[in-house]
């Protein structure tokens, strides 16, 4: 999928794995979507992935995207390599920790990029999460908004870098989600032989992939 998408792994690091694209230019909004259909496909992946008696997918992932300016060079003598630095590396990783197996996190930067180009992705929902903006947003929401927000800031100020700068900004973050639209019949068996089952039916309706895996009922049909 790396090479399919044109992009690069730069390299492993413990359980985590760096891919980046557009080192040898500037970001573009396609670059954006190519890493965004990188990272849906490797949480595709992930849940079809079972331990031994466990029905349960044992692989999840958290995945965090970042854009922003960076330095690339080969190091190393004995064993050469291409590595990238720079404090929006650290940035990029930073998402990665902060971020959920429920979304993909995503600076401010990086969303703004994709949204040029969001026409081609298709079932993806992007969400702003600015915790100063009230309307919509729970209060547990907020603080826990907040407490991301400030992390970012407190990296940020360490590494003298402005987290809102117009060129790569950190925040608000954003978070990308995979949807689905489905038609969703649900029928209700009543316990009387000469009742009529009463059908109710759901058209085009967006479901998150979270919600998905838990309509396993049996009076649920899914009809794609």
């Amino acid at each position: 999928m790396v090479e399919k998408l044109g992009l690069m792994k730069v390299e492993t690091i413990g359980d985590s794995y760096w891919v980046s694209s557009s080192t040898l230019h500037s970001s573009s909004p396609r670059d954006a979507s190519d890493l965004v259909k990188m990272a849906l496909y490797m949480q595709q992946i992930s849940r079809q992935l079972f331990m031994l008696g466990n029905d349960k997918p044992s692989c999840r992932q958290r995945i965090g995207l970042h854009c922003g300016p960076a330095t690339g060079g080969i190091v190393g003598w004995k064993m050469p390599r291409y590595h990238l630095f720079g404090p929006h590396v650290a940035f990029a990783s930073l998402f990665e920790q902060l971020g959920s197996i429920e979304y993909i996190l995503t600076s401010a930067s990086f969303a703004n990029l994709l949204e040029m180009n969001s026409d081609s992705l298709d079932n993806v929902d992007i969400a702003h999460h600015d915790p100063r903006c009230h309307v919509g947003m729970l209060p547990c929401e907020r603080i826990k908004w907040l407490a991301i927000e400030q992390k970012l800031h407190d990296a940020a100020n360490s590494r003298n870098v402005d987290p809102r700068s117009p060129s790569a900004p950190l925040t608000p973050v954003a978070t990308i989600s995979e949807v689905c639209r489905l038609r969703i019949d649900v029928v209700l068996h009543c316990l009387q032989p000469d009742s009529v089952a009463l059908q109710l039916s759901i058209a085009e309706t967006l479901f998150s992939q979270p919600i998905l895996d838990s309509l396993t009922h049996s009076d649920v049909i899914l009809n794609m």
